[in-house]
């Protein structure tokens, strides 16, 4: 919440220029304990709303429906902005776009060329229409050693790190964190 802060006071930036993110656990079991992680997340920020609010790391057992519905009320409330998905399957990404539609925004999940998720993305680009939001494109690094991604980058004579970005990049509606 002060990096937010100072960045209106000391930089001018308006708040509707700064996009806030952040997750909360899937795994809380009640519609009332989202929102109040939600609402918590509000507080520590210190701001009035969030712009996406994701599910964090949806997985076996995880109540999409209920997920859902909190969020969709906290929508509604005017705290959150848009809905969305961390590490979902396709089968969940579906079940979650039809209860949430006109909400779900972006989806997040680890995409590297050990970890490609092809049919994940096809299915969130080409048949949701969803930006990609891929992490780890480094693979924890260990893709910045492979040796044919270290072959590839001194044929071009460029470094690992250029390469694996400019795989990310060109995936089709995928928008990388480069982070290790």
């Amino acid at each position: 919440g002060r990096a937010i802060k100072q960045a209106e006071t000391s930089l001018g930036i308006s708040r509707s220029d700064i996009l806030v993110g952040t997750k909360i656990w899937s795994t809380r079991e009640s519609k009332q304990s989202l929102i109040a992680a939600a609402e918590d997340s509000l507080n520590r920020l210190n701001v009035d709303y969030i712009d996406i609010i994701y599910p964090h790391w949806i997985k076996i057992g995880t109540d999409i429906n209920t997920v859902m519905d909190a969020f969709l009320d906290l929508l509604d409330q005017g705290k959150v902005r848009s809905i969305g998905l961390s590490n979902p399957n396709s089968a969940d990404l579906d079940h979650a776009m039809a209860l949430a539609l006109d909400h779900v925004s972006v989806v997040q999940a680890e995409i590297h060329p050990y970890l490609n998720q092809q049919t994940l993305v096809s299915n969130i680009t080409q048949k949701h229409g969803l930006k990609m939001l891929g992490f780890s494109p480094f693979a924890a690094g260990a893709v910045l050693a492979d040796p044919i991604v270290l072959s590839i980058a001194d044929n071009y004579n460029v470094s690992s790190a250029q390469i694996v970005m400019a795989w990310a990049l060109q995936r089709n509606g995928n928008v990388p964190i480069f982070t290790a």
